[in-house]
């Protein structure tokens, strides 16, 4: 090969090059003219370093496509993929450190987690059946495709919530406590269902609460229902509360002043009707309850009628159950004639004759007798008063003389039982 200059040779292409191609170098410690072939050359750069100073680049690609460098006005250091391809780091283990290598940011094992760290602390790590985080978790929304346990990586409903002992479980396959229109109850053993709350807010306890507001079922057999609307088994109405029977008939009501109402047909309160009473106590019904007035009448004379000017009658009564506690009053001006003995008419009830008769206080002014007592005269709405004219002397039925004719004022307060 006749010499030429460099400048009349041929350029070499990167698709003609081989590790035998052979370049001239100057050796400037030797000062001499050397040659060295390509292999020998990419041998002694990869000893050493290579160095490019700020903004200066190492490009890659036909297009500039990836860049590395280092941009002094920012101090940041940039791998860029400028193009239009992607940027791949490929590695069996990655992990991105700082700087001094003191704390890791993330590390990626091949066939394991992807795990995330804040200030060197491991936050989130990616598992076989989703992802474990370590501390709070803070999100916009979440949506889930799957179950989703608490306190258990095994959930058997949509959501179940468990601290290894008692729980709750949503939306299970089998019997769920919450379906499309009502949120539903279950025992332990997911069988028997125990309670519902229905799309409307009505409450059911071992039934369906239908139209009710509350509803309780024992063995099917339904025992309190409050807010029903219907005719037939309204046992709460607004500002009213009714009870009914199973049959639809009003029993009790209390209304909105807050009285008890009983209702009109053999009303009654029941005293020791449940259970076995101890004797000599037995069932009794408290079946009526009344306030009210009566007007007494007198027969001044059994013998003879007196004559009886300016007499007035007034009375009232208290009844429980069957005991009525009564007064009188009766007043007049003056009386003349007459004989015989004097009582009173038109009780309020009839008394029981089976019982003990009438008994109470009696008071009269300007009367001429010691000590006075009520008691039945005959039949079973008439009752007199019992006289001691004198301490120690036997007791009458009082008498026409016994009032004087100047006038009096007549006082009696009695109980008796009524038929």
């Amino acid at each position: 090969m006749a010499d030429k200059k460099i400048s009349e040779l041929t350029a070499i292409t990167g698709a003609n090059t081989a590790d035998d191609d052979v370049f001239v170098i100057v050796d400037t410690s030797a000062g001499e003219t050397k040659k060295i072939t390509l292999a020998e050359l990419e041998a002694a750069i990869a000893r050493g370093d290579i160095r490019w100073g700020d903004n200066e680049k190492a490009i890659f690609g036909a297009g500039s496509d990836l860049q590395i460098y280092h941009d002094g006005s920012t101090n940041a250091s940039y791998i860029a993929e400028t193009g239009t391809g992607h940027l791949y780091v490929r590695g069996t283990n990655l992990w991105l450190q700082n700087g001094a290598v003191t704390k890791t940011y993330a590390t990626f094992t091949d066939g394991g987690s992807a795990d995330f760290y804040y200030n060197d602390a491991l936050k989130l790590a990616t598992t076989s059946t989703g992802i474990d985080v370590t501390g709070t978790a803070t999100m916009d929304g979440l949506t889930v495709d799957g179950n989703v346990g608490i306190g258990t990586s095994s959930p058997s409903g949509v959501l179940a919530v468990t601290d290894g002992s008692n729980g709750l479980i949503v939306g299970q396959s089998l019997d769920n406590f919450y379906a499309a229109t009502s949120h539903r109850f279950y025992a332990p053993a997911y069988a028997t269902e125990h309670m519902r709350i229905d799309s409307s807010g009505n409450v059911g306890i071992g039934v369906d609460p239908e139209t009710n507001k509350f509803r309780v079922t024992q063995s099917g057999v339904t025992q309190l229902i409050l807010g029903y609307q219907g005719t037939s088994t309204n046992y709460y109405d607004a500002d009213t509360h009714i009870l009914r029977a199973g049959g639809g008939s009003e029993h009790m009501r209390i209304d909105s002043s807050g009285t008890l109402v009983l209702a009109a047909t053999s009303p009654g309160i029941q005293f020791g009707g449940v259970g076995t009473p101890t004797a000599p106590v037995t069932s009794k019904t408290l079946d009526d309850y009344e306030e009210g007035t009566w007007t007494p009448t007198a027969v001044w004379g059994s013998g003879s009628a007196a004559t009886i000017t300016g007499d007035t009658y007034t009375g009232g009564y208290t009844k429980v159950g069957s005991q009525v506690h009564a007064f009188a009053r009766i007043t007049y001006t003056s009386k003349s004639g007459g004989s015989g003995d004097v009582y009173f008419n038109n009780l309020p009830f009839a008394i029981d004759t089976s019982v003990i008769d009438p008994v109470g206080a009696y008071v009269a002014t300007a009367h001429n007798v010691n000590l006075g007592a009520t008691k039945r005269y005959a039949g079973t709405t008439a009752f007199s008063v019992l006289v001691q004219p004198s301490q120690g002397s036997a007791w009458r039925w009082t008498t026409i003389g016994d009032f004087p004719a100047s006038g009096g004022d007549i006082y009696m307060t009695f109980s008796y039982r009524a038929a």
